[in-house]
């Protein structure tokens, strides 16, 4: 069962929380953004500990430059100094990170508020892109599916468009182990042979 909360309103629009349980884990999403707010997990020890930094109002969300825990687009990461080339044409992007283009632009997949479906466990969040958006071409229509299952949070993503269009959809989740604190004493390893380096504004070189 997923309930349903009030959590505000932007642009004269209702937006809300939905709220996924299981016996270990309970997800706090908005359609503001398709924003994970909460992440709790229910520890052996009795323990219930919030994985993911987020707020606890609405305005927090729509004032932040954060990005937290929204999905972001149409490109997640950075475009050099706002231009790209695609099919012989050269296309312009608000620059909104210094020189470059970051995260979807001004107003990006973080900002919009999204069409939402329930199904089962499942939440189905969706929106559009009007060809031009940001500087980007093509009539983007695309969804982002948030299942819970088990011990797991899923995500899946969907889209189509009528014209060739860069895309890099992703979810901009902070996460924090330990539940509070900082992060400074936590420990990643990443599996890879190769990595990419950057310049000073974290353009791949």
């Amino acid at each position: 069962m997923i309930e349903k909360k009030y959590f505000g309103e932007a642009d004269g629009r209702e937006v809300s929380l939905y709220i996924l349980k299981n016996d270990s884990l309970e997800v706090t999403l908005s359609d503001y953004g398709a924003t994970i707010i909460r992440v709790r997990l229910a520890l052996k020890n009795g323990e219930v500990r919030d994985l993911v930094r987020g707020y606890d109002d609405l305005a927090s969300y729509m004032n932040a430059d954060g990005y937290l825990g929204a999905v972001v687009g149409r490109v997640g990461n950075r475009i050099c100094k706002g231009k790209f080339s695609l099919d012989g044409k050269e296309y312009e992007l608000y620059c909104n990170n210094g020189v470059n283009h970051l995260h979807g632009g001004k107003i990006g997949f973080d900002k919009k508020i999204y069409e939402t479906v329930i199904e089962g466990d499942s939440i189905i969040f969706s929106a559009s892109s009007p060809d031009g958006e940001e500087g980007y071409p093509g009539q983007l229509d695309y969804s982002v599916k948030y299942t819970l299952s088990d011990n797991s949070l899923r995500l899946d993503y969907y889209a189509v468009t009528d014209k060739a269009t860069p895309l890099n959809l992703t979810n901009h989740v902070y996460f924090n182990l330990m539940g509070a604190g900082t992060v400074y004493s936590h420990r990643i390893t990443v599996d890879a042979d190769r990595y990419i380096p950057t310049d000073s504004t974290l353009i791949p070189t």
